[in-house]
């Protein structure tokens, strides 16, 4: 994909009347001053650029001077607390994001199951049987209903959210489940504990929103603490090879009105390599053993949510 980049761009360059002019307008054929340069390739950029490589690797460069600047915060928890607390009744297409299609969040979320399935199938012996398991980030409550099923069979789930009013639609759903406990927690906090180990922690679509890199090795020592000695971990994110610009940060969002003045927008998705998550997992004896790549069809715009398999280094396998 670079040489493709290059010879578009070197095109570009060795065309400028033509070719700037038809992209860019009047301003594009008057000339080209350095000034205009980083808006021109980035425009150059987003035309041939697949849909996710303008979403995490070309896009969040117009944050830039508002990072500089200071307009942007890292206050994630409040920006969640501000979301759930404007959904009347929450359901599962409004954990992906807002107006996000019925059908959509279904085929997002069937995705995810597969790959965990796939996992389980592949590698039986590595999951624990009727397990009792974390889900951190509960949001609805989705991945509570999926390990309470037929095939994980859970014995008991704790889910945690971060945002009061989701973590009050969790209890009062499952208010007459006896093996369901709700905690409103935030993983990345010192102090966070339970009073039992776990043997599976479910974290799908959570990681990333820890944008301070402290709050998210944090919260791998919080989950590496709550493990069960032959328990594992599953993590639904990407796990990029080369980090995106601006240290890992791809997605950011307008402050919700009466969050915060002072600032124009928050940092809510923060992006770590693969090889990142491996080193600082194994600082808190943990290795990575399964790998899924999440399957999506092109045209269908869902959150890329491979899923990373973790377990304590000393287990058996």
């Amino acid at each position: 994909m670079m040489k493709h980049l290059y010879i578009h761009i070197k095109y570009q360059s060795e065309h400028a009347n033509i070719s700037c002019q038809q992209c860019f307008g009047k301003r594009a054929a008057e000339g080209i001053t350095p000034m205009a340069l980083p808006d021109i390739l980035t425009r150059t950029l987003r035309q041939i650029a697949p849909r996710k490589a303008k979403k995490h690797y070309i896009d969040p460069w117009r944050f830039l001077i508002p990072l500089v600047k200071g307009q942007v915060s890292t206050d994630y928890q409040r920006f969640w607390q501000k979301y759930y607390a404007d959904l009347p009744s929450p359901s599962d297409k409004d954990t992906i994001k807002p107006g996000e299609e019925p059908q959509s969040a279904a085929y997002h979320y069937t995705a995810v199951k597969l790959s965990i399935l796939q996992s389980l199938n592949l590698n039986p012996d590595l999951y624990p049987k009727r397990p009792s398991v974390l889900d951190i980030g509960t949001g609805t409550g989705h991945w509570i209903d999926f390990y309470l099923g037929e095939v994980f069979n859970a014995s008991r789930v704790t889910g945690v959210e971060i945002a009061p009013s989701a973590a009050e639609f969790l209890r009062e759903k499952y208010s007459s489940r006896s093996d369901v406990t709700i905690m409103e927690a935030d993983i990345s906090k010192p102090g966070f504990s339970l009073e039992d180990k776990v043997g599976i922690v479910n974290a799908i679509g959570v990681m990333f929103h820890i944008v301070p890199d402290e709050g998210w090795k944090r919260a791998i020592a919080n989950i590496a603490n709550a493990l069960d000695y032959n328990g594992v971990i599953l993590v639904g994110g990407q796990f990029r090879r080369i980090p995106p610009p601006l240290g890992g940060l791809v997605q950011f969002e307008k402050i919700p009105p009466g969050m915060n003045d002072e600032v124009k927008y928050v940092a809510t998705k923060r992006l770590r390599s693969l090889g990142y998550w491996k080193k600082i997992l194994g600082e808190h004896g943990l290795e990575v053993v399964d790998m899924i790549k999440t399957k999506a069809h092109p045209l269908i715009s869902t959150p890329e949510n491979n899923i990373l398999v973790a377990r304590h280094s000393r287990s058996k396998f």
